[in-house]
């Protein structure tokens, strides 16, 4: 399975495909910062120009609390929850 590391790259509208919706989204120019949340932690993308469409440049997770979580555990979260909500 890939890892979060494969977002890297992709335009707007694939990582929608891929992840969902963001929960949160904010302009911080010239980026735009989408964020996604589980139970555990937080991942944030974020996404530059590349001419026409927004693409991922960069990720970070980060848990709830002080406790460190890595970007794989994040992502696999997030997509667990995906596949889950699909299933209802």
């Amino acid at each position: 399975m890939p890892g979060p590391d494969s977002l890297i790259g992709l335009t707007a509208d694939a990582v929608t495909a891929v992840l969902g919706a963001p929960q949160f989204r904010r302009s911080e120019a010239p980026a735009e910062v989408w964020h996604y949340r589980t139970k555990t932690c937080f991942l944030d993308l974020f996404l530059y120009r590349d001419g026409a469409a927004l693409t991922v440049t960069h990720i970070e997770a980060r848990g709830h609390d002080v406790a460190a979580i890595g970007k794989k555990a994040c992502y696999l979260g997030l997509l667990v929850e995906k596949s889950r909500a699909k299933a209802l």
